[in-house]
């Protein structure tokens, strides 16, 4: 039988080449029919760390193996035959310089290893703590109760065997939890409350919920999922009590096209902002034969203020709890006690997890036919940020610079319209080289000047009066008509 090679280009290198699509270094597996688990990178040196079917390798950072790891077949007993070995995930902490392994073996564990030397075992397996499907799940650190480093894991039903070989899902996997990056175990509230969440049991035999990506950002952390691939959804928990009383779900969407299918997700911590890959439902592809993809930005600002909402309503009565998987769609009971932390505290009254009714809406940033996008990677670059994507056909395509703050490197007038920038202008008021939308309304006319359109600049010849007193401005109407008639009194000259 033939045996198939599967390259893992380094993203660190080819992005930096992608605009000439020079490929600095190749690894290759000689397994047959392959599976990667997306590498990990020790920014200490370089080297790379990344799972395959029964195997983990070390990579040095020219993408030779320096170390690699046996972690199966493993046996299911005796006279039963030996099943392979999945990596559902790669941590590395920098804190002790380990490396968080979590495969599919014993029916989903993860052990702690030696990012030195993978051959050290720092903490053995411990048991169901992931599902033993051979898909990923999500793991990464961030801080949590007690501003400490935590191991954050998001997961679904795990696959357990009945009578006669018969599949059934088990909700015995935490959906989400928080746990002691080097010990393994359950983190705990400051009122002794193990951090973590159980799906509700079900009766179904497939899994209908794949979490996608998690990070930081503010007092909270998030998670990104879709579900039965019809939607998609985003998950938050407060990190100084990742529990079931601080969860809030919310649907997401990305533009009006019936993009609601979730493929890859990646923050920007930088600029705040979440970018997501999206594709159409399965039902619409199928009746309009259509294949699309499409890129939306989310101010993570903007999502945090539509939960915090979503909460604000709950505890007045309006809103549900929810997702069903999670608690029982009943609506919100009215809370009528003071809660000190409405969106970190546990309420009283049996209150639990929310569910937000209204979808968190991006218009599209870009659109691609005839392509499915798989995953994306955000880049922060000098005065810019790249979005590298990748598609189910294997290519990668960096489809974009995003502009940050660009304009403000032009620090005249005339450095600034003489760009020729579509995006930038000389905003009057301000005196500063910025984007239409941040220039105000302003007493000089134009208040913005375009580069693109190469206005010219002016400069103030004279002002009159030469003094003009703001203080009493809109204190009453009288006064604040008063004013008025001061600034329409008030003579701008300008020369060009």
């Amino acid at each position: 039988m033939a045996v198939s090679s599967v390259y893992i280009f380094w993203i660190v290198y080819l992005i930096q080449k992608v605009s000439s699509m020079n490929i600095e270094n190749v690894f290759s597996n000689d397994q047959e029919n392959p599976t990667f688990e997306k590498p990990v990178i020790n920014s200490r040196n370089g080297q790379v760390i990344l799972g395959s079917k029964n195997l983990v390798y070390k990579l040095s950072p020219q993408l030779t193996v320096l170390q690699k790891r046996s972690i199966g077949p493993v046996s299911q007993g005796v006279g039963q035959t030996s099943v392979n070995v999945f990596v559902k995930g790669l941590v590395i902490n920098k804190g002790d310089s380990s490396l968080i392994l979590c495969s599919t073996v014993s029916q989903g564990s993860c052990q702690v290893l030696s990012v030195d030397d993978l051959s050290e075992v720092k903490t053995p397996y411990l048991p169901s703590m992931v599902s033993n499907d051979p898909s990923p799940n999500v793991l990464f650190l961030g801080s949590g109760v007690g501003n400490k480093t935590v191991l954050y894991i998001a997961s679904w039903y795990t696959l357990r065997y009945g009578v006669a070989d018969t599949e059934y899902l088990s909700n015995s996997i935490l959906m989400l939890s928080s746990r002691n990056p080097q010990t393994l175990k359950l983190t705990t509230t400051s009122s002794g409350v193990q951090t973590s969440i159980y799906t509700r049991e079900s009766n179904e035999t497939e899994a209908h919920l794949k979490f996608i990506q998690g990070f930081s950002y503010g007092n909270f952390v998030y998670f990104i999922s879709r579900f039965y691939d019809k939607e998609s959804r985003i998950t938050r928990l407060c990190k100084s009590n990742p529990t079931i009383d601080t969860l809030v779900d919310f649907p997401v969407v990305c533009g009006k096209n019936d993009h609601s299918i979730v493929q890859g997700a990646d923050f920007d911590e930088k600029t705040g902002n979440l970018y997501m890959v999206f594709r159409k439902m399965r039902g619409e592809e199928g009746r309009r034969g259509l294949v699309s993809s499409v890129v939306c930005k989310y101010r993570m600002s903007d999502v945090e203020r539509q939960f915090n909402l979503a909460v604000n309503d709950c505890h007045q009565g309006k809103g549900q709890l929810g997702p069903y998987y999670i608690h029982q769609k009943v609506p919100c009971p009215k809370v009528s006690a003071k809660v000190d932390d409405p969106y970190c505290s546990k309420v009283p009254g049996g209150f639990a997890s929310i569910e937000g009714l209204q979808p968190i809406f991006s218009r599209s940033i870009i659109s691609l036919n005839d392509v499915y996008l798989s995953s994306i990677a955000v880049i922060a670059q000098k005065g810019s940020t790249a979005i590298i994507v990748s598609s189910a056909d294997g290519v990668l395509r960096k489809l974009l610079k995003i502009s940050i703050s660009h304009c403000e490197r032009s620090t005249t007038c005339q450095e600034c319209v003489s760009t020729s920038d579509p995006v930038c202008g000389w905003c009057n008021m301000d005196s500063r080289c910025t984007e239409k939308g941040n220039c105000h309304g302003s007493m000089i006319m134009p208040p913005w000047l375009s580069a693109a359109m190469k206005e010219s600049c002016a400069k103030m010849a004279d002002l009159q009066p030469s003094l003009l007193n703001y203080e009493n401005i809109s204190r009453n109407q009288h006064q604040h008509q008063a004013s008025t008639n001061a600034i329409k009194n008030t003579i701008f000259m300008a020369t060009q």
